[in-house]
């Protein structure tokens, strides 16, 4: 079987090192998506660096709620964002997504957040390992990274 590698726009990945996403016959391997804007660099931090709908349909109005959830939040909206446009260049969805790998940050702080926001974007979450890490990739910025399998549904 062949095998493609795709480095997807708007991702910022370890270049040279790896490929965004690869593909093998029906299957998209995706690893580590972070919050990161791959046209600035620049980390979201929170809800106030996301689109104006996004930012929208996530606030929940109270200052004191979004400055404790808003930035797992926005970061975990992001990286959803992010696959989605990823797969669906290559002829799949977030709802196609079979498994997935996801470290997070202060597992007690973040996890109900971040699960809002996941059923928020999939209608049907995939099984899930999350892991607790206290540090993840290139800043302390950075709560949430995601890693996925995902299939290419056969054309009707």
């Amino acid at each position: 079987m062949k095998i493609e590698s795709f480095a997807g726009e708007g991702i910022l990945y370890a270049r040279p090192y790896c490929a965004a996403m690869r593909k093998m016959g029906p299957f998209l391997f995706v690893n580590g998506i972070v919050a990161t804007d791959s046209d600035t660099g620049k980390i979201i931090r929170g809800l106030e660096d996301l689109p104006d709908q996004a930012r929208r349909k996530l606030s929940s109005g109270n200052i004191h709620a979004d400055a404790v959830e808003g930035p797992i939040m926005a970061q975990s909206w992001f990286i959803y964002n992010i696959l989605s446009k990823l797969l669906q260049s290559a002829g799949s969805s977030l709802e196609n997504i079979l498994q997935a790998l996801i470290f997070i940050k202060d597992m007690r702080r973040n996890w109900v957040a971040f699960n809002r926001v996941r059923m928020m974007m999939i209608k049907n979450p995939p099984p899930s390992t999350v892991i607790e890490t206290p540090c993840l990739a290139i800043s302390d910025d950075l709560l949430i990274e995601m890693h996925i399998i995902a299939g290419i549904p056969d054309e009707k």
